[in-house]
């Protein structure tokens, strides 16, 4: 697969930048790609148009820090991930893997609770999706991605004291929320 990407390198002299880019990174933009999209086989298209576009754009992108070249690997893997979930969407949003079928039958749950609990979890995804940015974003990368608040801090720009006050609002509109739904 590797040499599929190397031929969208126009200068060969990048071909090790982009190996590196590659080797490095490319395990946490599949995991941000999967954060939207559970389908593993969409979910690969998307990381191969990312990766395409890392190729096509390496004389730019091996000029960037490594603070930025993350944020800008982030930001290209849950585009591309968005982009294919436009592109599939009926597919992907009536796609229960197997794995989720097998889950939700070996679950003691009675079917009705499975239903309540699965649509509480929706609404509380859709709540957290309509969230202001600056919360959804570290909500996001803290529980989602499983970063440090630190490492927030860095990828965001902003001082470590803002994650942590933005981190408290979040959960507790989060909390509100929840206690909302759960007495709707």
């Amino acid at each position: 697969m590797i040499q599929f990407y190397l031929s969208f390198v126009e200068d060969s002299d990048n071909n090790d930048d982009f190996m590196r880019i590659y080797n490095k990174y490319n395990k946490m933009m599949f995991k941000i790609i999967r954060s939207h999209i559970k389908d593993i086989h969409y979910a690969e298209n998307a990381l191969q148009t990312a990766f395409i576009g890392v190729a096509k754009n390496i004389d730019t992108i091996i000029q960037l820090d490594e603070q930025h070249l993350e944020i800008y690997l982030c930001t290209t893997a849950r585009n591309s991930a968005l982009s294919v979930i436009r592109q599939e969407s009926q597919y992907i949003k009536n796609t229960v893997s197997l794995d989720e079928q097998y889950e939700d039958i070996k679950s003691n749950d009675s079917p009705d609770e499975m239903i309540i609990k699965n649509d509480l979890l929706n609404r509380l995804t859709e709540y957290i999706k309509q969230m202001e940015p600056e919360y959804r974003d570290v909500l996001t990368y803290h529980f989602l991605y499983n970063m440090t608040l630190k490492k927030c801090a860095e990828l965001l720009q902003i001082p470590l004291s803002t994650v942590k006050t933005r981190l408290y609002k979040a959960r507790k509109m989060l909390i509100t929320k929840f206690k909302d739904l759960n007495d709707g």
